[in-house]
């Protein structure tokens, strides 16, 4: 991900379905939600266009290939817009642990706020 001056890093961990476990306050902002209510929730629903390919790359990063695309986000009180993910894995323990990166379109990102 490209780094950018002021940018807040955006970052969800899920389990192996996309359950959320835990997120950035940014990455809260940008799907619409607060860490206390997306906990539970499914990051793969935010973007319906693409749940099978995350569902592949989840698949492929908790056996140790990371990796990303670009896809169409529509959180829930604001409007679709296309952002970068990439997707790794803590293999530290039995159960591994994804982390999702996100990168906004700058330009895209004038109808987050």
């Amino acid at each position: 991900m490209r780094e950018q001056p002021g940018a807040k890093l955006v970052w969800v961990a899920t389990d192996e379905e996309g359950e959320i476990e835990a997120m950035s306050p940014a990455a809260g902002d940008l799907l619409g939600l607060n860490a206390a209510d997306a906990r539970g929730q499914n990051l793969f629903l935010f973007f319906p266009t693409s749940i099978k390919a995350m569902a592949i790359d989840a698949e492929h990063a908790s056996i140790g290939w990371p990796n990303g695309r670009t896809v169409t986000l529509e959180p829930l009180t604001r409007r679709s817009l296309s952002v970068r993910y990439r997707v790794s894995a803590n293999l530290g323990d039995r159960v591994p642990r994804l982390t999702w990166f996100f990168d906004v379109d700058p330009a895209a990102s004038r109808h987050v706020h």
